[in-house]
């Protein structure tokens, strides 16, 4: 529906200590269905698709799926059209970002000095403001994630009506 924004949920982070909790992401999606009337879109593959899944069945509103679906050039053409990217560090992300897409990013290990996307039409949750924060490390050394924990869907949400705003 051309009419509706369409807003990509990326819960892609490769290991655990970077990706924000899935929950998280089914109440952010049903928030935004709630208060924008926003399309939700997936995309992914591999292990993302049983994250998708999850997600999907969670949030009981429609969510057009294309995990496991697309080609890499398809996702690129796919994302290219949504009003609004939230993720977690991944290559899709990136995607999203240097096509000039709306792109707020959850960093868990992630270092955002490496990998960050820049520009006014991006946001971001960092954890260097942590002692363990960006340790780049598959598991948690504190055994809890707070990097990623910490952030609340409704700070996702604030910042990402900000930059839904701005389309």
């Amino acid at each position: 529906d051309p009419g509706r924004p369409l807003v990509c949920l990326n819960p892609a982070g490769v290991w655990a200590t970077k990706q924000w909790p899935l929950e998280r992401f089914v109440a952010l999606g049903r928030r935004l269905v709630a208060e924008t009337g926003c399309q939700l879109l997936a995309l992914g593959a591999g292990p993302n698709q049983a994250r998708i899944a999850v997600m999907k069945e969670g949030i009981e509103a429609p969510l057009i799926d294309l995990s496991g679906r697309t080609t890499a050039a398809q996702a690129l053409a796919v994302v290219s059209r949504a009003a609004l990217m939230v993720s977690e560090d991944s290559g899709l992300m990136h995607l999203a970002w240097v096509q000039g897409v709306p792109t707020l990013t959850m960093f868990g290990a992630t270092r955002w000095t490496w990998s960050r996307p820049e520009g006014p039409h991006t946001g971001g949750f960092y954890s260097e403001d942590l002692p363990c924060g960006a340790c780049m490390q598959p598991v948690c050394g504190r055994g809890d994630r707070w990097c990623l924990e910490r952030v609340s869907v409704d700070q996702v949400l604030e910042r990402s009506l900000q930059l839904l705003a701005r389309v």
